[in-house]
């Protein structure tokens, strides 16, 4: 990411490369965590019932892992092609949908599928899965919002096939996590734009200075 683009790009333009060299840096290792995860899931339920549905599932998410691995792996953040990031972005966004909605899938599946002590794995490993995300989706908060949304879709599943009914207790549980959530992906939105900002505002007042001082010298 250089000066170029700070020169050529309008500042949401920019902004838009810098969130996606966010998501670059940490991008291999997100596409390996969830990849991880998916293999955990499955052998935490190997054999049983569902077998085979559940090795399509572990190949569709190593599938989309080792898309976002090589997307991550030709990304070139160096150009001045305001297109190619923006194709970039509409790829990563829809990999990271993809992928939330995969998890979402597999855990209503695995959920309605595993016995008691399989579950309390199960619940443990979705807290992780969901936490990770958070982190690895920072800079694109949409994908955030996505994923949150399909993992409360998929509580609100699972409540409905184990019990028969959509247990209130469980609904406003799922529901009252959901809000706070979003309402964190909202404030970290606003708090790495507003860091951007300051930073773009710093670099625009360097520039000036150094501007004059060169007409000065002149």
């Amino acid at each position: 990411m250089g000066g170029r683009q700070a020169a050529l790009f309008g500042r949401a333009d920019y902004l838009l490369t810098r969130r996606l060299q966010d998501y670059a840096d940490r991008g291999q290792l997100a596409a390996a965590t969830s990849a991880f995860g998916a293999f955990v899931t499955c052998v935490i339920r190997i054999g049983g019932p569902g077998i085979l549905l559940q090795f399509l599932w572990l190949g569709l998410m190593l599938a989309i892992s080792l898309i976002r691995v090589e997307q991550v792996r030709r990304f070139t953040p160096e150009t001045i092609d305001l297109l190619y990031f923006r194709q970039q972005r509409r790829f990563a966004v829809a990999l990271g949908v993809a992928d939330s909605l995969g998890w979402a899938t597999g855990m209503t599946m695995f959920a309605v599928l595993a016995s008691e002590p399989e579950l309390y794995l199960l619940g443990i490993l979705s807290a992780g899965v969901i936490t990770s995300s958070m982190i690895y989706y920072r800079a694109l908060p949409e994908v955030c919002i996505v994923f949150v949304g399909a993992m409360a879709c998929a509580g609100v599943a699972i409540s409905y096939a184990m019990g028969g009914h959509i247990d209130p207790v469980a609904g406003l549980l799922i529901a009252a996590l959901t809000l706070v959530l979003l309402r964190g992906i909202a404030d970290d939105a606003k708090l790495y734009r507003r860091k951007f900002e300051g930073e773009a505002e710093l670099a625009e007042s360097a520039e000036t200075i150094q501007l004059l001082l060169h007409d000065y010298e002149a």
